[in-house]
């Protein structure tokens, strides 16, 4: 009894050991993810390697290993998500808070590397996972970047206010400070706000700023992002 009970003792030893080598490291899975935190904010940037000795394990996609991101997302914007500094051909999917798959990308001509993967997607706040794979069974090193650009931060992604009646009016209030993460693509150095607006026939359009707590400047461009009219410290008045 006291021969068995000592080899029993030993397997159980071996056992605790081979589950401490083996426990799944953080960005596993859905449940173990690495956490982003909440964007915007500034652009993320990491690198992990999936090779099957890491113990990421497969839970989606592709038979190689998975690497797990969650970031929360506060504001409507475009989520953008490429892995093209990685060494070996990628794949990537997003996931909302539920787990399913909203947008995928195998290979991607965003990247010097065709074979490595680029993809943007809209979305509103929300809790979504960014899920990094080689291709198949590829594994090595996985460069992932993750950003999300807000509406209104540049003129391709604007606040859409749509078409303006005649006698209607809209009104909305931002805040441009650096830590809202708007951009600076035009005039002075302070952080831009883009609006996109339509009218159907020639108008008079009266666009003000007074509201505002500061300083404030004012730009009208037309759709090929030419400037018609600006003002400094009054309303704008233009017919167009």
């Amino acid at each position: 009894m006291k021969h068995f009970y000592l080899k029993l003792s030993g397997f159980f030893l071996l056992f605790l050991i081979s589950n401490i080598i083996y426990a799944q490291p953080v960005g596993s899975n859905r449940s173990n993810p690495i956490n982003v935190g909440a964007f915007p904010r500034a652009e993320y940037s990491d690198t992990r390697n999936n090779s099957s000795g890491n113990g990421y394990g497969n839970d989606m996609g592709q038979i190689s290993d998975d690497i797990y991101y969650k970031i929360n997302v506060t504001v409507p914007g475009e989520l953008e998500v490429a892995t093209c500094m990685s060494t070996m051909d990628t794949y990537i999917h997003v996931l909302d808070d539920n787990g399913n798959a909203i947008a995928s990308n195998d290979d991607n001509d965003m990247c010097a590397n065709y074979y490595q993967s680029f993809l943007r997607i809209n979305v509103n706040p929300g809790t979504y996972y960014v899920v990094t794979e080689g291709w198949y069974n590829r594994t090595g090193d996985i460069r992932v970047y993750i950003n999300l650009v807000r509406f209104g931060a540049i003129a391709r992604l604007p606040i859409e206010i749509g078409a303006l009646q005649q006698g209607g009016s809209y009104s909305d209030v931002q805040n441009n400070s650096a830590n809202q993460y708007f951009y600076n693509n035009i005039g002075y150095s302070s952080d831009d706000i883009y609006y996109r607006f339509t009218i159907n026939t020639q108008s008079d359009v009266d666009i003000s700023l007074c509201a505002s707590n500061f300083d404030t400047y004012l730009r009208l461009l037309d759709q090929n992002l030419n400037e018609i009219a600006s003002n400094d410290d009054w309303a704008l008045y233009v017919l167009i």
